[in-house]
């Protein structure tokens, strides 16, 4: 699995980011809880998974300060594994592969995840993103990989990092085009 962190991507969080979150649900500030949520400045593709789930497409402003990053297999073992390594989590690691770096956990598919590669899927096991709030992280900044191409992905652990903007349904084309 090859992550990328472009530069300009953490530039953007000074002041938050405009980002879109494609769900089966309305999302509203009222509603919205202390969970990982994943967003992207890419409507494109958010609405992808409105599509999917015949749901909402929420725009709203981003703003982690600390970001849980990771730019190659050395992020990984320096930034994430410690994080891992305070929780039960099963994973296994191998950097040592001709194509480079490998990460696998069959929890992660426990707790409704894509897929045990998907790193970007343990913010489904509570127990991780406590973890990574203990280590002083206030959200997850990175690039994932969707039908082979990357898209830039902003997961906030609190709600305090998030200002819904407006929420959409599926067939609301006008209000979907503006947002």
């Amino acid at each position: 699995m090859k992550i990328i962190i472009r530069e300009n991507q953490l530039d953007l969080l000074n002041n938050g980011i405009i980002t879109y979150h494609g769900g089966e649900y309305e999302l509203t500030n009222e509603n919205i809880k202390d969970e990982g949520l994943f967003t992207t400045p890419d409507k494109e593709s958010a609405m992808w998974y409105v599509e999917r789930a015949d749901g909402w497409l929420t725009k709203m402003i981003v703003d982690i300060k600390n970001p849980l990053t990771i730019k190659n297999g050395n992020d990984f073992k320096k930034l994430w594994i410690p994080i891992l390594d305070d929780t039960n989590i099963d994973y296994e690691f191998n950097d040592a592969g001709k194509h480079g770096w490998v990460f696998k956990s069959y929890d992660i598919i426990k707790h409704d995840g894509s897929g045990e590669y998907n790193i970007f899927d343990l913010i489904y096991i509570d127990e991780f993103v406590d973890s990574a709030k203990k280590h002083g992280y206030d959200g997850i900044v990175g690039w994932d990989v969707m039908f082979n191409y990357d898209i830039p992905i902003y997961i906030p652990f609190y709600r305090k990092n998030i200002n819904i903007i407006d929420s959409v349904k599926l067939g609301d084309e006008k209000n979907i085009d503006s947002l």
